[in-house]
């Protein structure tokens, strides 16, 4: 397991209880770091993103620790993303974003940047005002068989998804 930290443009990772610093993970291209998940084990960390280049463009991309590179890199439909999270024993990413829109995406099994493929798309806009439905968290259950979305500026509503169906 580690303990994360982003900054402007990479991610800090310390070993749990040796708490020794590892080597700084940054993305192929300057990036504002916005969001941020590590996989069950540790060895991948997904991040969200505004290209300093294009402001307007948002990008996720996965980090591998122990190699200090960049696995995946991928612009989403929706932006800005405003929760990331991985799925326990697997290669998929959760993302949601603003308007209420969450997507699963499933890594490549190649240890080559590319974009994933995405498997699933929902729509939860439909609440009221400006942020009724902004995904404001997202969190897979340790078994990975259920993924739960906070909804709201608050995160008043929690919608839970059972995603082993679409496994």
């Amino acid at each position: 397991m580690l303990a994360l930290v982003h900054g402007a443009s990479a991610v800090q990772v310390w070993e749990r209880g040796t708490w020794r610093t590892l080597t700084p993970l940054a993305a192929s291209a300057p990036l504002r770091l916005q969001h941020l998940a590590s996989s069950a084990d540790g060895s991948q960390i997904a991040a969200y993103g505004v290209d300093s280049a294009s402001p307007e463009r948002g990008l996720v991309v996965v980090l591998d620790v122990a190699a200090g590179r960049e696995l995946a890199r991928w612009s989403p439909r929706r932006t800005p993303i405003s929760a990331v999270a991985f799925l326990a024993r697997t290669r998929c990413i959760a993302t949601g974003d603003e308007d209420g829109h969450l997507e699963v995406w499933q890594l490549g099994a190649s240890a080559t940047a590319a974009a994933p493929s995405r498997l699933a798309a929902v729509d939860l806009r439909g609440g009221q005002g400006p942020f009724g439905r902004r995904i404001t968290g997202l969190a897979f259950s340790p078994a990975g068989d259920r993924l739960v979305a906070g909804l709201g500026l608050d995160g008043d509503v929690v919608v839970i998804f059972d995603v082993t169906a679409s496994r």
